[in-house]
């Protein structure tokens, strides 16, 4: 346990010791005591590893994990199963009963009780309906809290009218919202279908046109948390960004956040020329060897996604080259998922495909997937994301990934009607 603990502080731990001690955890699973347990599945979790031997030790000793539970063990345990994608209802489903019992009790954890739920798949109509209650009675001493929760109930796809309600009368009347959390509201309404979203969408373009680029950035990170395509938010956002590469300090601090998430929001479908000018900006290249790993990997990211010329990016593709150590473990699978993408373009430059191919070979163990998705599930899927390149069957992330099952092959023609119906946050990712 003060092995692991020492470990998950470092900012790539090495993965032959995770593994390690994965299987030694296994061995001597029956060793521990609860708060033992806790404490090594939740530093599993924040490094964001996990292989067969933790998934069956957590489930092999659920039932002692959940022998009088505190509320903080339950919300904190399907967290971590969430951050695990453990979604083995044998994992979760001896956890729901006590999550009812204790949902009186968690008021400020309502989002994050929601939000593993919608991550694990698991179906509790009657714990939902419980905290939709207490969002909806506590909800003017929750303030913000009140504004995730019903932004999570959306996502799960739960109706409760007297939250929708209050949902519609905070967009019309509260000032004091931040964008974010306006933006928060606005997927909500998008996703019940509400008439007033798009006087919502409206009012938000207009407080995102006169926001500095610092502001316009965060408005896209808050899209892309919530899932949310407005293009009448991204473009106003986008050319508030503009403005900030011609900032050394912007770039340095948000620059290859700004980009990934346009390139996210699908903003090259209709900007791209845009995308290209902020990535060839004078100030842009001039501190582009200042950026650190994950900014190179966002502005690769950003390329991928956007498929601008790699050449573009090549200096910072580079660069990855000798620091992608610095990356955490998340960060390796991203990176080794933009190789993918630009293997595709290898044959016009040996030297990009030696470096795709020397990073392909990056350890970087894959968690396992959140749940299959089959044809007939399709559409209901892609609420988060789904997109089929081709014949290439690609996994899509908006706030979690959906996973189609490997021998299904939606067509290419349904997948992207739904798609544009949606109007979702995509980011396509090859399958590795």
């Amino acid at each position: 346990v003060k092995l692991l603990q020492e470990i998950k502080t470092c900012r790539a731990p090495d993965v032959v010791v995770l593994s390690t001690i994965a299987e030694r955890f296994h061995q001597n699973v029956e060793e521990f005591f609860p708060p033992q347990l806790m404490s090594v599945i939740r530093s599993f979790a924040e490094v964001r590893f996990c292989d067969p031997f933790i998934e069956a030790a957590v489930v092999g000793r659920v039932d002692d994990l959940m022998m009088s539970p505190s509320p903080w063990r339950v919300r904190t345990f399907l967290h971590c199963l969430a951050a695990l994608r453990i979604s083995s209802e044998a994992a979760w489903s001896p956890v729901l009963p006590h999550a009812r019992e204790h949902a009186t009790n968690v008021k400020r954890y309502i989002p994050t009780l929601l939000e593993s739920l919608h991550d694990l798949g698991a179906s509790d109509d009657e714990l939902v309906a419980m905290l939709a209650t207490q969002a909806h009675v506590y909800a003017d001493d929750l303030g913000p809290v009140f504004v995730e929760s019903a932004e999570r109930l959306s996502r799960i796809g739960y109706r409760d009218d007297r939250v929708l309600q209050r949902v519609v009368k905070l967009g019309k009347h509260d000032s004091d919202l931040t964008v974010q959390q306006s933006i928060a509201l606005l997927a909500t309404l998008r996703r019940f279908d509400s008439s007033e979203a798009d006087g919502c969408a409206a009012a938000i373009a207009k407080r995102v046109e006169l926001a500095t680029p610092a502001e316009a950035c965060s408005a896209l990170q808050a899209l892309c948390r919530y899932s949310l395509r407005e293009q009448t938010v991204v473009a106003a956002a986008a050319q508030a960004v503009e403005g900030g590469f011609q900032a050394s300090d912007f770039v340095r601090k948000s620059g290859p956040t700004a980009l990934l998430a346009l390139a996210s929001l699908g903003y090259a479908e209709v900007g791209k020329p845009l995308l290209e000018g902020m990535v060839q900006s004078r100030e842009f290249v001039a501190r582009r060897k200042e950026l650190s790993a994950p900014g190179h990997l966002a502005v690769c990211e950003a390329a991928a996604l956007a498929k601008l010329d790699w050449t573009m990016v090549s200096p910072s593709f580079e660069l990855l080259g000798a620091t992608f150590p610095q990356l955490s473990l998340d960060g390796r699978r991203r990176l080794k998922k933009v190789c993918a993408v630009f293997s595709s373009e290898a044959a016009k430059s040996p030297d990009l495909d030696d470096a795709c191919k020397a990073m392909l070979q990056i350890w970087s163990p894959a968690l396992p997937c959140l749940r299959a998705v089959d044809h007939d599930e399709v559409e209901e899927a892609l609420g988060e994301t789904l997109f089929v390149r081709g014949d290439q069957l690609t996994r899509v992330t908006s706030h979690h990934d959906v996973f189609v099952d490997g021998g299904v092959k939606p067509q290419s023609s349904l997948v992207d009607e739904a798609f544009k119906a949606v109007g979702m946050n995509v980011k396509v990712e090859p399958v590795i």
